[in-house]
């Protein structure tokens, strides 16, 4: 894998990590903003400010013995048994896990691989992962146009980032360690202002969607966004994360030095659930 790197352009990283930063700093802006999280807002600020950036690969792919070293315990593979591989190699990672507990976290570390397309943020680390696998057609773009890569890569990050402060991102400081940094006041007001999203799912009837043969005549409801358990309060922080993405690329081509010319829409949602027309 680390053969890779030496094909990647470097400004391609770099123009990359610049749509990061100005992303990150919009976020933040539009945070201090925030009046309704109260006293919780001071340590959103430190949150975001101590947020991980890990863009295009880790170090770890251009040092050779960095990578001998990490591959050292690699089980060998056998073209006849896959299965037995696969099997292996699951060994393989859980024994790395498993030599990492009670260790201290490496916030720089990358949990996924730079191979992935997709974007991640880790609670853990308090970090955002954008692989170099992201970084293509049609999320990315090495041309002058800059407004598509904060329009299309903009929307990637700002929802990565709004998980460090969703129904999930408030349990963990800015470092990643469990702490309720929210006031009772602070989530009374997000439970109040997400209800909108739980709203427009319960009122959907899932039968306008299914083809005929599929209807038996009967409404189908959404279960909706609000019930207690695991999986709807993830999909409410996916619902508030969409959201807020798509506002952020706007604002961090605001605040780009490059920026484009005209008005933007922005977003707050969930860190102010408004909107608001930006002159740029």
């Amino acid at each position: 894998m680390g053969v890779f790197c030496h094909y990647i352009n470097k400004e391609y990283i770099f123009s990359a990590r610049e749509v990061v930063k100005d992303i990150k700093g919009a976020f933040r802006s539009m945070l201090t903003t925030a009046t309704w999280m109260g006293s919780a807002r001071e340590e959103a600020l430190r949150k975001v400010d101590n947020m991980l950036m890990l863009v295009g690969y880790p170090d770890l792919l251009k040092n050779e013995t960095s990578l001998e070293e990490y591959h050292s315990s690699l089980p060998k593979m056998n073209e006849q048994t896959h299965f037995e591989n696969m099997m292996a190699l699951s060994r393989w990672h859980s024994l790395r896990s498993l030599a990492r507990l009670r260790k201290p976290v490496v916030r720089d570390g990358w949990a996924r691989g730079p191979v992935e397309t997709n974007a991640f943020y880790s609670t853990l680390q308090n970090s955002i992962i954008i692989p170099v696998a992201v970084l293509q057609p049609p999320i990315f773009r090495r041309e002058p146009l800059t407004a598509l890569n904060y329009g299309a890569l903009g929307v990637v990050i700002g929802h990565e980032i709004t998980h460090g402060f969703d129904n999930s991102g408030r349990e963990r400081d800015h470092e990643g360690n469990l702490h309720e940094w929210w006031t009772a006041e602070t989530d009374a007001e997000y439970a109040s202002r997400s209800r909108c999203f739980a709203d427009q799912y319960e009122a959907f009837d899932v039968s306008q969607i299914l083809s005929p043969y599929e209807r038996d005549g009967a409404e189908v409801k959404s279960p909706g966004l609000l019930r207690g358990d695991a999986l709807v309060s993830v999909r409410l922080g996916e619902c508030a994360a969409e959201s807020s993405g798509r506002g952020w690329k706007f604002l961090g081509v605001c605040v780009s030095p490059v920026g484009v010319g005209g008005s933007s829409w922005v977003c707050e949602s969930p860190v102010g659930v408004a909107w608001k027309f930006v002159d740029v």
